[in-house]
């Protein structure tokens, strides 16, 4: 039975994601020049630093979801590793995503602490997500779906670095941003957030049928007591549906 609903979801989701993806438009223009981030931007030997300070404020979530018993069982976050890629001073009238992605994973890495970086990261997320970019907009759900700053900081930048490598905007390679997005996190209860997140967004879709089946799923998940749980159904699906293509 259950595999059965994983396929359909499967093919639901789909149909979703491409619809998505056909709706994406030109980015506006953003300001590159005069920057002192672009003075260290020739060097190609450098990672992207997750050694950044605790401000010791609280993270909110926009996500409201029912709270889940944790087991004794600790998430091991993966290593999420991320070199910085070179930045060219394009004309300030550039409309080119991966630019803006490469500037931005810029800024995080020069940020002092978490939160900082993840608010320098998420501001060119929400420039693209408003100017139509599919994969911004799945992105910025899940990031502010997060309640820990540096769970945030590493979605972003899983975001960040999916557009600046020049990833296709397709169903595949969504299903593979949003898991990668969902392994960084250092919490089951995060990951959860971050894929619920982008799961709301998947669902938006005049498909009743597929609005349906995407809902179906979210419940599903919401229903668990447990995060673990709510994590893998999440991560299950995506799964299934990269197996698709």
């Amino acid at each position: 039975m259950r595999k059965q609903f994983a396929i359909t979801l499967s093919s639901a989701l789909i149909i979703s994601l491409l619809t998505a993806c056909g709706n994406q438009s030109n980015i506006s223009p953003i300001q590159l020049s005069q920057s002192p981030i672009l003075s260290q931007a020739a060097k190609t030997n450098e990672y992207l630093s997750f050694a950044k300070k605790d401000d010791g404020t609280e993270k909110k979530s926009d996500l409201e979801i029912k709270e889940k018993t944790e087991k004794a069982s600790v998430k091991k976050p993966e290593e999420l590793k991320i070199k910085l890629p070179a930045v060219k001073n394009y004309p300030m009238d550039e409309r080119d995503v991966a630019s803006i992605a490469r500037y931005a994973l810029r800024e995080m890495h020069a940020a002092v602490t978490y939160s900082e970086g993840y608010r320098a990261g998420l501001k060119a997320i929400k420039k693209m997500a408003r100017d139509g970019v599919y994969v911004a907009r799945v992105s910025l759900a899940s990031a502010e779906s997060t309640i820990d700053w540096q769970n945030g900081y590493k979605v972003v930048a899983a975001a960040l670095n999916h557009m600046a490598e020049g990833n296709p905007n397709t169903p595949y390679e969504a299903c593979n941003l949003v898991l990668s997005m969902m392994k960084s996190t250092n919490s089951y209860s995060d990951g959860y957030r971050a894929g619920l997140g982008a799961m709301n967004v998947i669902g938006q879709t005049d498909n009743h049928r597929v609005r349906y089946i995407v809902e179906s799923a979210i419940r599903a998940a919401e229903s668990t007591y447990s995060s673990e749980r709510s994590y893998n159904i999440i991560r299950d699906a995506l799964l299934e549906l990269r197996r698709s293509f």
